[in-house]
């Protein structure tokens, strides 16, 4: 008789403790621990109720900060749309370098006036995809580094043999800390 009361003062609660941890995986629900004979099982089952309160208000926050993440990148995009949107628009040529004058932007002019799309010509050097500007390097590099605006005047034969003039623009941007420019 004594073996089979305490089996049970110790049996009853671990089986409440195993239901509750169940409930608590299956539904999160906080498990509330009810007071025993038992020390031990009382010191068990209140560290097993404060976890999974605690654990239920950080999985809260969490939601809680994915949503606003979630809205975060929602006005990123559509801030990113909108500029693309503006730079798209623009009746000038308009390419985005990085430092090591790779190709990291390029607006839908330049698409019209070389005949490449974007994703032809990003990351490729700004001088393969432009030879002509090749005389311009020392300067790219200067303007860049000294984070100065710099306009070149450039001329070039076109397919027709005229000569055309125009002026590049360097504008030195940082972007995601990275320095780069604009043409």
């Amino acid at each position: 008789m004594i073996i089979f009361r305490l089996s049970r003062q110790i049996t009853t609660p671990l089986q409440q403790l195993k239901k509750g941890i169940n409930c608590f995986y299956d539904r999160q629900s906080p498990f509330l621990w009810h007071e025993q004979e038992i020390e031990e099982i009382n010191t068990l089952g209140t560290a097993f109720s404060h976890m999974t309160t605690e654990l239920n208000r950080s999985i809260s926050e969490l939601h809680d900060k994915n949503a606003q993440l979630e809205e975060s990148e929602r006005a990123k995009e559509s801030g990113r749309l909108f500029l693309d949107s503006i730079i798209n628009s623009m009746p000038s040529t308009i390419i985005g370098i990085d430092p090591d004058m790779r190709v990291s932007q390029w607006n839908n002019r330049a698409e019209q006036v070389t005949d490449r799309s974007q994703a032809e010509v990003k990351g490729n050097l700004i001088f393969d995809v432009f030879p002509d500007l090749s005389q311009h390097a020392v300067e790219f590099e200067q303007s860049l580094r000294e984070n100065r605006t710099r306009t070149l005047p450039h001329s070039w034969v076109d397919a027709d043999g005229e000569i055309r003039c125009a002026e590049i623009i360097v504008f030195p941007l940082i972007t995601s800390g990275n320095e780069g420019g604009v043409m």
